[in-house]
């Protein structure tokens, strides 16, 4: 015989949760591990870029996104795995062709990130929105002269 129960409500040692529970712990826990293997990989693509550019705002713009990054996406992994739950394996993204333009790259990374879904808690969305600073502003950087 079943019985409705309250979500939240305790029976026998199972908490029932809510869709959301499910929706932002386990759906997007593969979102999560994708999100942090692109930006592990702009870190190294930027570093790259940085290297081989012979232009020095260039040189700098991308010294200045491949030192930040790397703290902003720990925090956010921490942060997750604070409220969540240990993160799976993150998979090291197979190398893609390296496009000529840092600008074209950081495009398709912004376009990359906006297609996940990603948890909706607001410490954690902070933290996106850090990181989302730093690459317009390596975007905006990458204009100059």
């Amino acid at each position: 015989m079943y019985t409705f129960v309250p979500v939240g409500r305790i029976v026998s040692n199972i908490l029932v949760y809510t869709k959301n529970f499910f929706y932002e712990h386990g759906m997007t826990s593969r979102n999560v591990q994708r999100y942090i293997a692109l930006l592990m990989e702009s870190r190294n693509q930027a570093h790259a870029y940085h290297l081989t550019t012979t232009s020095y705002a260039m040189h700098k713009a991308l010294r200045k996104y491949y030192e930040g990054i790397v703290p902003l996406f720990d925090s956010y992994a921490e942060a997750y795995m604070g409220k969540y739950g240990r993160l799976g394996r993150i998979a090291v993204l197979r190398r893609r062709r390296m496009l000529k333009d840092p600008r074209a790259y950081f495009r398709t990374l912004t376009a990359a990130i906006r297609r996940l879904k990603l948890p909706r808690n607001t410490a954690l969305r902070s933290i996106q929105d850090d990181i989302m600073v730093l690459i317009r502003s390596t975007m905006y950087m990458l204009t100059l002269r």
